[in-house]
């Protein structure tokens, strides 16, 4: 499950280094930003405002727009506040809830100063020439030559008309039976290599369990990559039918007729499995990666928690409250709009009367701009609603669970407990549940195990996890 960033920044690009030969204030501006581990480059250009139908500039009038770092086109945003002087740079887009507040040092071609966006404040410096970001090292990233098989395939949708996309790995000994592994992604938009900060879980998987004679399928998210489909318009129920799509795709080819194969989902990818196999008797075996087995309203809700409380326990408790009454207001709102105005309604009351730490932590627009529309959609109410018993208790096929310690998205001590509550139903010889100190929701060994730390982490996915994946589908299914 990816954390929900309420940034709206920029992709970053790597270009080398140009100079703005403009004048001050005029020209291009280039910053440097670090959200999360991840560097972002942030560029904006200065022009002068003229005279109407002359080439004459008002004197101390400027525009400045805000501009994309990979072709440098201007994105259509309102600059709400702009003041440019000898002493002060200052500008604000609303929409974005962003605000720089800089000053300009002696020889003018640099600004030093603050960025403020949704909450998050940084020291942000901004010059007249490109970064040159520096690409993390990612050790596990396979690189060629690969000594298995990899096959791109075209995998139609069993209900809907579009085709999704996906790379098949098989062993290099393709003569025996091995077991076939389909990959589920976590929430939001995920590329067959569920990509997340530069690392590859997925990739990293199907090279590892190819070189160990198992076989898998990763598939990009509809409207993803070489996908079709629309990603924002479906809802759990059809995520977990592109799942179904890619499972019934191997199942239809004879050449697999004597495989075993199941699903491995990681955190939403694991509901989407269970799902699947509600609906079908032929999922041999489920692996589930840090993995919901408790209600979806309660995975938001500690979720919530768990992140806030690296702030403060105050903060902490005030955002569980917040989802606590938002979650009330859907599950008792079937009408869409009716839903989003109640909601609106509670969050201003509730930001109203907050105390001012709070409130200067949270901003109330982006959180109106957000959060009625995030738990009020076809996958929000569907997601709450979610329940482990109505998928759990039913499967008796292999099933192997693990967790780590320090995921801040899906609550280790809930979820392991909870799932320990259905383990009597699963197939004994191929059972594991197993929880492991010091890895995060990424599966990553982790030092301060914050979500800043994802990015900054060599590792991608812990090789104990990957071991243990390995010994459940060679001796246990």
């Amino acid at each position: 499950m990816k954390y929900l960033f309420l940034y709206t920044l920029l992709s970053a690009t790597f270009l080398c280094a140009q100079i703005s030969s403009y004048q001050y204030p005029l020209g291009h501006w280039y910053g440097q930003l670090t959200i999360a581990g991840k560097q972002f480059e942030i560029l904006f250009f200065v022009q002068p405002v003229y005279k109407p139908g002359s080439n004459k500039t008002i004197k101390n009038r400027y525009h400045l727009e805000l501009l994309n770092p990979e072709d440098s086109s201007a994105y259509p945003l309102l600059v709400t506040q702009l003041t440019i002087n000898a002493k002060k740079f200052e500008f604000e887009i609303k929409d974005l809830n962003l605000k720089y507040t800089g000053k300009p040092n002696v020889s003018k071609n640099e600004l030093d100063g603050r960025f403020e966006q949704n909450g998050f404040t940084s020291h942000l410096i901004f010059g007249r020439s490109r970064f040159h970001l520096k690409k993390p090292d990612r050790p596990q990233t396979p690189k060629p030559p690969f000594a298995y098989h990899i096959r791109e395939v075209k995998i139609p949708h069993i209900k809907e008309n579009f085709i999704l996309a996906g790379t098949l790995t098989l062993p290099a000994d393709t003569t025996a039976p091995f077991p076939l592994v389909v990959m589920a992604s976590g929430s939001g938009p995920q590329d067959r290599d569920e990509e997340i900060l530069d690392h590859r879980m997925f990739l990293v998987l199907a090279d590892y369990l190819a070189r160990n004679g198992v076989g898998s399928l990763r598939f990009d998210d509809r409207g993803v990559g070489s996908s079709g489909g629309v990603f924002k318009a479906a809802s759990l129920v059809g995520f977990s039918e592109d799942v179904e799509s890619v499972f019934e795709f191997l199942k239809n080819n004879p050449f697999f007729a004597k495989h075993k194969t199941g699903i491995l989902g990681h955190s939403e990818g694991a509901m989407h499995a269970w799902m699947v196999a509600k609906r079908r008797s032929d999922v041999d075996f489920i692996i589930s990666l840090a993995g919901p087995a408790v209600s979806g309203a309660q995975i938001i809700e500690q979720q919530q928690y768990d992140i806030a409380f690296l702030q403060s326990e105050e903060q902490a408790l005030w955002v569980r409250d917040l989802f606590r009454g938002l979650i009330d207001i859907v599950s008792k709102n079937s009408d869409a709009e009716m839903c989003i105005k109640k909601s609106e309604k509670f969050i201003k009351y509730y930001h109203k009367k907050s105390s001012k730490p709070i409130k200067d932590k949270n901003p109330l627009r982006p959180l109106l701009q957000t959060l009625p529309t995030f738990l009020n959609s076809a996958w929000g109410r569907e997601f709450l609603a979610w329940s482990p018993d109505d998928y759990l208790p039913s499967y008796k096929g292999g099933v192997l669970y693990i967790i780590g310690d320090k995921d801040l998205q899906v609550n280790p001590d809930l979820n392991f407990n909870g799932f320990l509550r259905y383990i009597k139903n699963y197939k004994v010889g191929s059972l594991g549940a197993l929880r492991y100190e010091n890895l995060n929701h990424l599966l990553q060994t982790c030092k301060t195990c914050t979500l800043e730390e994802y990015a900054e982490l060599e590792e991608t996915i812990s090789p104990v996890v990957m071991s243990e994946i390995l010994v459940f589908l060679k001796h246990s299914i």
